[in-house]
């Protein structure tokens, strides 16, 4: 197994493999699509670098905010992924991924925060057609973003509507520009949105005016769900979604204990301190199974365990990681890290882009710069430091 410093070095190698001129490509091989400058990856990938202070994927982080924005497209979205050489990109496939602009905000926003370059000045238009089309994405008025099937990093997986993690995100962008622009209207916009979240995926007994008739206070609740649209609510947990509102400093003390709790209780269930990117896992069968099992771009990858489907994805557990360090909870996360690096140390697969939660064998792409990054993540102790990197206020 990999010592610490080990597997920060293989995730270093990774990375840089990965980083061209153009910025930071998903995988260093050229297979399927992602040997391109995907905004999420490249974004994660960079933040990566700016907490071990990496040079060259600074470099990479600023090379992939300049390429993405290079082909803004006309009513502000940030393209999900472009060419690296900047001939072509794409908006999303059959749905457009909200989180490619609300990635590339928070990248942007944190490289400036770090490096104070002159990159503010040349994305600072392209920056608020960005929040704009956010604005647009509302489309009731109401303060949260609504994500079509298949329109974030979990493409795969039978979520749209109202989602958290897209929400979360959007509010980090806002937050980030709010003080980078010192601009009190994006301020208030963004103390709305975090008001909107806290309130309708976990309610409190005195919360009011919710979104849907089918939300309300449950004493039951030990994380925030994952979503809800108009005729349904998810309560399946989320990963990446409770992992950014640990880190934005949303729950109280008395809701970290339960989600701690309940992290716990996955541990005991599967027998290892991991988390599966969303818990439970759909069986055929289940009402979810038809709508999951019909939903694929190359070939059929969720089944029951794998990929998004109970699959182990070490980028998600990574960000989790960091918000319970951050929430002084760092032996929960080191125990996490401890059990990530015996699966990330894997002959055939090292670094995997996911881990299967029944036979626990590595799965997906090999060497993948999304599970790089996830393990420098894992592998951050320091509170102090995560909250000056990456410019968070609230803790």
């Amino acid at each position: 197994m990999y010592t610490t410093d080990q597997a920060l070095q293989k995730a270093s190698n990774i990375l840089h493999k990965a980083t061209l001129d153009s910025g930071i490509m998903a995988l260093a091989e050229d297979l399927e699509n992602y040997r391109r400058i995907w905004s999420r990856d490249s974004m994660i990938a960079g933040i990566a670098g700016l907490l071990t202070d990496d040079a060259v994927l600074k470099d990479g982080l600023r090379h992939s905010v300049l390429s993405l924005g290079s082909m803004q497209h006309h009513t502000g979205a940030i393209p999900s992924n472009v060419h690296t050489d900047l001939s072509k990109a794409s908006y999303g496939s059959l749905a457009g991924r909200v989180d490619a602009t609300t990635w590339w905000l928070v990248g942007a926003g944190l490289y400036i925060h770090n490096y104070d370059d002159d990159l503010k000045s040349l994305i600072v238009k392209k920056v608020h057609r960005a929040l704009a089309v956010l604005d647009c994405w509302e489309f009731n008025g109401r303060d949260l973003i609504y994500t079509p099937l298949s329109g974030n990093w979990a493409d795969e997986y039978p979520l749209h509507g109202y989602l958290l993690y897209d929400n979360l995100l959007r509010y980090w962008a806002l937050d980030l520009w709010a003080r980078i622009l010192d601009d009190n209207e994006l301020a208030s916009k963004a103390i709305r949105i975090k008001n909107s979240i806290q309130k309708n995926f976990w309610p409190d007994a005195s919360s009011a005016d919710l979104y849907h008739p089918k939300l309300g206070y449950d004493a039951n609740q030990h994380y925030y769900m994952a979503g809800f649209h108009p005729g349904n609510v998810y309560k399946v947990f989320d990963t990446a979604g409770n992992a950014l509102a640990l880190l934005l400093g949303f729950p109280t003390e008395e809701k970290i204990n339960k989600i701690t709790e309940y992290v716990q209780s996955v541990f005991s269930s599967l027998s290892h301190p991991m988390l599966p990117a969303f818990w439970p896992v759909i069986h055929e069968g289940d009402a979810a199974y038809e709508e999951i099992r019909s939903n694929y771009a190359y070939q059929f990858k969720n089944h029951a365990h794998h990929f998004h489907n109970g699959g182990i994805w070490p980028v998600m557990m990574g960000l989790f990681a960091m918000g319970l360090t951050t929430r002084s909870r760092s032996d929960l996360a080191k125990s996490m890290f401890e059990a990530a690096k015996i699966f990330l140390d894997d002959d055939q697969k090292p670094f995997a882009e996911y881990i299967d939660s029944a036979q626990f064998k590595p799965g997906g792409k090999k060497e993948l710069c999304f599970s790089a990054a996830g393990c420098i993540f894992m592998a951050q102790t320091d509170k102090d430091h995560i909250s000056q990197k990456l410019n968070l206020k609230q803790i």
